[in-house]
């Protein structure tokens, strides 16, 4: 059997195979796009000696498959009080930022917002072998309920 075609190569497959390493080669090779544990080992020793770029903050297990971090995104939005009730004490809290003016004129909000509003930017994910992810999976892997985002902000989440 051959490689998939989007099998990983080069920096990112250096990558990936350093971050999950306590995965197993087995399990590497498979969620890297390769067919044996030969052929992924094959291409480890094919990318020695290439640039190897850090994307280790890029690479994520989500369903048990790998995805990718994609520069493409959109602003999620939560009333300040469940911020507050449910995000403001957990990881990651630094992330959320306070709906202020300039965001409000910059996005044309200023007839959506009534009150002290909470925004997150999230990066979306990709699996790797260019499946989209699902919205709901997206937000799990952030750890925001969908049911706390506000619909009339959240649109793209919301379907």
């Amino acid at each position: 059997m051959a490689a998939k075609e989007w099998a990983l190569t080069d920096g990112d497959l250096n990558a990936v195979s350093k971050k999950f390493k306590d995965l197993g080669e087995k399990k590497l090779a498979e969620l890297c796009g390769y067919s044996t544990v030969d052929e992924y080992n094959k291409a480890l020793e094919d990318s020695e000696g290439k640039d190897e770029i850090d994307f280790n903050d890029s690479y994520h297990i989500v369903n048990d498959f790998l995805a990718q971090q994609i520069p493409k995104g959109a602003y999620v939005y939560i009333t300040k009080d469940c911020y507050l009730n449910n995000y403001a004490k957990g990881p990651n809290s630094e992330w959320w930022e306070e709906v202020d003016d300039e965001h409000i004129e910059t996005y044309g909000l200023q007839d959506k917002i009534d009150g002290p509003m909470m925004c997150r930017d999230l990066d979306f994910l990709c699996y790797v072998d260019d499946e989209p992810m699902e919205n709901d999976d997206n937000l799990e892997f952030y750890g925001i309920k969908k049911h706390h985002l506000d619909p009339d902000l959240s649109w793209s989440f919301m379907y």
